[in-house]
Parts: C-alpha cells; sequence; structure tokens
C-alpha cells in the first residue's frame, strides 16, 4: 500500500491550468508531431556504445499525465493550500531538455518565491525519466488559503512541462 501514494502530492493536471495542456505520457496521440529528437553523436546508436531509448512508458510521469505549454506562451499552474500553516519544501517536478531552455517561476500569493531555468544539459531525447528533473525549494512559510503558483516560459522545442508539485514539512 506504499507504493503510488504520496502524501502532499499534487499532479499538475489536476491543478487550476492557464494555458497548459494535458496530456496523456507516452507517445503523442494521433495526428500531433512530437518535437523533433536530439540527434545523437554519430559514434552513438546501437552496437556503437550508445543507447537506443526504448518506447515511453506511462510510468515515467506520476499519475501518467503531465502538462506542457505551447510555443510563445506563458502558462500557469495553480492550487490553493488547505493545510497546516507552517514551514514547508515545494518539490517541482518538470521535465528538461536539451532543444531548448524553459523557465519557471514559483509564487505563493504575490511573492515570488523562486525561478530557475531549465538549462541542466541533460542526455535526454524526449520526455521520458531522463528527462525527468526535480527543482526543491525550501524554507516556504505556508498558511491554509494561500495560492501557489507554477509559471512556465516555455523555449525552443520545449515545452515548460510540468509533472507534480509536492509539498512536505521542512525537516527540523
Amino acid at each position: 500500500g506504499r507504493v503510488g501514494h504520496y502524501p502532499g502530492r499534487f499532479e499538475a493536471e489536476a491543478m487550476e491550468l492557464q494555458g497548459f495542456t494535458v496530456r496523456a505520457f507516452g507517445p503523442p496521440p494521433p495526428g500531433e508531431t512530437p518535437p523533433a529528437p536530439v540527434q545523437p553523436p554519430a559514434a552513438a546508436g546501437p552496437g556503437r556504445g550508445g543507447l537506443t531509448p526504448a518506447p515511453v512508458p506511462e510510468e515515467d510521469a506520476s499519475g501518467g499525465k503531465i502538462v506542457t505549454c505551447p510555443t510563445g506562451s506563458t502558462c500557469t499552474a495553480g492550487m490553493k493550500y488547505d493545510g497546516a500553516a507552517g514551514w514547508y519544501t515545494l518539490n517541482v517536478e518538470y521535465f528538461d531538455l536539451p532543444i531548448g531552455v524553459s523557465h519557471y517561476r514559483v509564487w505563493v500569493d504575490q511573492q515570488l518565491v523562486d525561478e530557475w531555468a531549465a538549462d541542466l544539459r541533460l542526455p535526454a531525447r524526449r520526455l521520458d525519466s531522463s528527462s525527468s528533473t526535480r527543482r526543491v525549494i525550501p524554507g516556504i512559510a505556508l498558511r491554509p488559503g494561500d495560492e501557489i503558483r507554477i509559471q512556465g516560459f516555455p523555449d525552443g522545442a520545449e515545452s515548460a512541462a510540468l509533472d507534480y508539485l509536492e509539498i512536505l514539512p521542512d525537516k527540523k
């Protein structure tokens, strides 16, 4: 009964979304063109020391879904916090591909609490476990009724994709 039960986890697709599109994880739906994969070096590939990526399983995203933001847009995923007042760590699970540098901002009510660029240069080729990344934001004061918002700003073929927000008590 422990697997799949994560207290304090809020799926991005269940949040109030502005601009973000919910998409099932895995291959794109028929008629939708996926972003071009990052081309491996000529020396990579089967039989040459490289890897052939496996099909994208839905387990690579919590709940089997993610949210993505269209190019040229600013998207927001938000929720009202309804837990106990206190100090918390926010974990934002997002995806970082080397085909763009999306930007993210996290707000609690009107206060900007963190911002970053998704520029880790991971050896990822698509939205899967190889590009899944966690941003840890400790020391956040929350009170019941606070609004938590994550803004995504896509860049290039990177879609500022989000998986979930996790709210955990700060460790003492």
